[in-house]
């Protein structure tokens, strides 16, 4: 099987399970994120909040589903296996996959002490469901993997998935949204595709 066919079978068996317990299709509650959750991952989502509430916007929702592709896509960088690009585009396909939606992908590389500075889109828009992980490098550094999902009801149904010839069935690859931080620690973003608030 072609790569294609088996990340449309991953989606086909997410999207059924999903239906069934309810998550898909569904509004999303707002969660803290797990008491087992690293303090540094933990501080950053914290960090988003103080900021989106210094714009007076309400504060991020945690999607405890986002959190395994972000931690597979900054451990993959944090031992070597992949770039900061692959991990970004990895996890962002891995959560369009786990939510069957719209997803944003933003990964920096932090050195010490330094303070990620999270992008345009998670401090905009009155709803922001995240996932995230941050995981130590070499030398004090961190990678963090922030993944933003479109808010509100799912964007994919079933009949939607693969990739069909003729603009039908647009590539899973086209639900994934990855960038990669042009500064230091999130300094500065390329510019993302809009999300639909």
């Amino acid at each position: 099987m072609t790569m294609k066919m088996n990340a449309a079978i991953a989606l086909t068996v997410a999207l059924a399970a999903g239906a069934a317990s309810g998550c898909i299709g569904t509004r999303f509650d707002s969660q803290d994120p797990a008491s087992d959750l690293d303090q540094p991952t933990r501080d950053l989502v914290s960090g988003i909040g103080t900021a989106r509430a210094a714009k007076n916007l309400p504060p991020p929702t945690w999607v405890k589903d986002l959190r395994p592709p972000a931690a597979r896509g900054a451990l993959g960088v944090a031992r070597g296996d992949v770039s900061l690009k692959t991990a970004a585009h990895q996890s962002a396909l891995g959560a369009v996959t786990e939510l069957g939606r719209h997803v944003w992908s933003f990964v920096a590389e932090c050195a010490e002490g330094a303070t990620y500075q999270p992008p345009p889109m998670a401090l905009s828009g009155r709803a922001l469901l995240l996932g995230a992980s941050v995981v130590p490098l070499p030398a004090g550094k961190s990678v963090v993997v922030l993944l933003i999902a479109e808010p509100g009801t799912a964007a994919l149904r079933a009949d939607q998935m693969g990739g069909g010839g003729g603009g039908t069935r647009p590539p899973l690859e086209s639900y994934a949204h990855p960038s990669v931080a042009s500064g230091p620690c999130g300094a500065s973003w390329p510019a993302a595709s809009p999300i639909r608030w």
